[in-house]
């Protein structure tokens, strides 16, 4: 188990999401359990990817408004998509699993950016009620690698075009 991250939720609880290796049979994989303040099991272990085939990596997310929106990065061999999955507040799955970025290059890797080791990066932030903002790593804006904010809804749809958030791009 690695890179664990824990999101607060309503009424006393909060989820802890982690990956896995070699717990869903075909690699690493990413997990979640939803517990009380107190720590008491709220939830057992569960799957937050649908998608078992090759790896999934660093998950993370957010808290809306009545549901929560998890995402983490499946590899595949042209390199890292962004992978979500909404969930209720009880851990049982809302609707299925959704493509949120993609693809990116072998080098373009990790759902938060205070993970540099892991390569690149990407956050996200609730904006309103249940849009959020999405920021990344990506080095396929003007040839260079440049961090990016795009708008998001809670179910994955894309609300806006990609914008430069940084005024010098490195190479």
């Amino acid at each position: 188990q690695d890179y664990p991250r824990s999101i607060i939720l309503p009424n006393d609880q909060y989820i802890s999401l982690w990956e896995s290796e070699p717990q869903d049979g075909s690699g690493y994989g990413v997990y979640g359990r939803i517990l009380h303040v107190n720590q008491t099991f709220v939830t057992g272990e569960f799957r937050l990817s649908t998608n078992t085939t090759g790896n999934q990596h660093i998950p993370n997310g957010i808290a809306l408004e009545d549901h929560i929106f998890t995402y983490w990065d499946h590899e595949t061999e042209n390199g890292y998509v962004v992978l979500g999955q909404l969930f209720e507040f009880n851990g049982s799955k809302k609707g299925g699993e959704f493509q949120v970025l993609g693809p990116r290059g072998k080098n373009s890797h990790s759902p938060n950016l205070s993970i540099y080791i892991k390569e690149r990066g990407t956050n996200i932030v609730r904006i309103h009620h249940n849009d959020c903002l999405l920021v990344y790593a990506n080095n396929t804006i003007i040839s260079n690698r440049n961090i990016v904010a795009q708008a998001i809804s809670g179910s994955g749809e894309l609300l806006s075009e990609p914008g430069i958030v940084n005024d010098s791009p490195t190479g």
